[in-house]
């Protein structure tokens, strides 16, 4: 990102670099409660891309009850660990935002709610905007804006 700022050349309305970052987030009460949400997210994710076109409605029911294979947790683990995925308590996400616009100079930051449930996917972006309400309270009024859409 450094190096497209660095080598930005303006063309047409592009008067200045524009860095656009994607993430996918779970935000819950606490954080076992958010890793929880994103164990059952990995869990439907894996069984239905196995699924197959043809998987009936009740075999596709049955692909959603836990527990998690080993397969399912070991993903679950190594994307925990990948920079693309933020799971925590608001506290926890907020910070993880907080450092990942800092690290990434982003000026924009969508946010992908990682949930099947649209009850669930509304309650991720609840929590995210209460801990991005208190963090924006925080910012000296002096820095650039920041765009977060979902």
């Amino acid at each position: 990102m450094a190096a497209y700022r660095e080598h930005f050349e303006p063309t047409g309305p592009k008067t200045r670099p524009y860095i656009a970052a994607t993430v996918g987030v779970v935000a819950a009460d606490s954080d076992e409660e958010a890793v929880i949400r994103f164990a059952e997210y990995i869990r439907v994710q894996t069984r239905l891309a196995t699924a197959g076109i043809r998987a009936t409605p009740s075999e596709l029911m049955g692909l959603l009850e836990p527990p998690l294979t080993g397969r399912e947790r070991g993903r679950a683990e190594r994307l925990l660990d990948y920079p693309g995925h933020i799971v925590g308590s608001r506290a926890t996400v907020a910070a993880a935002l907080g450092e990942l616009v800092v690290a990434t100079t982003a000026d924009e930051i969508m946010l992908v709610p990682l949930a099947f449930d649209g009850l669930i996917r509304s309650s991720i972006l609840r929590n995210v905007a209460a801990a991005l309400t208190r963090v924006v309270r925080t910012v000296p009024r002096s820095a650039p804006p920041l765009i977060a859409t979902a």
